[in-house]
């Protein structure tokens, strides 16, 4: 079991430069969790998809319906003052909180290609990469 950050999601579906390497990390641990809040984010990656990169609606449409029945089913409830307590203290946003909060109450890695957040969470978040070694 492993968090994901949404960004993982996006190379998972979205196909691109590390859509392979999205792919391997699936195929070698496909029990992936996540907050709630992955919706949202998702939502708006497919919006900046349709605005910047010529994605058309039915394209966006059909990546959202693929994600829902993917990710649905594995959406974790998060502790928010835990989640507000890791952004504070770490000064980082409330949603990259969620996902290590989710982690952190897991007891799992975070899988992220955040590269702030990897940094900051050597021990808690790794990249796609460093994963699969």
């Amino acid at each position: 079991m492993i968090v994901v950050d949404v960004n993982v999601i996006a190379y998972l579906l979205i196909e691109g430069q590390k859509t392979g390497i999205a792919r391997q990390v699936y195929e070698r641990d496909s029990d992936w969790i996540l907050p709630p809040l992955w919706r949202s984010e998702f939502l708006n990656i497919l919006a900046l998809q349709l605005h910047h990169r010529g994605f058309n609606l039915p394209t966006a449409l059909g990546l959202w319906e693929t994600a829902v029945e993917l990710f649905t089913n594995r959406e974790r409830p998060i502790d928010m003052p835990l989640a507000l307590r890791i952004a504070a203290e770490n000064r980082i946003t409330g949603y990259d909180a969620q996902y290590l909060s989710l982690a952190q109450q897991a007891a799992v890695f975070c899988v992220s290609e955040d590269r702030e957040l990897t940094r900051k969470f050597p021990d808690r978040v790794v990249r796609m990469a460093r994963f699969l070694e």
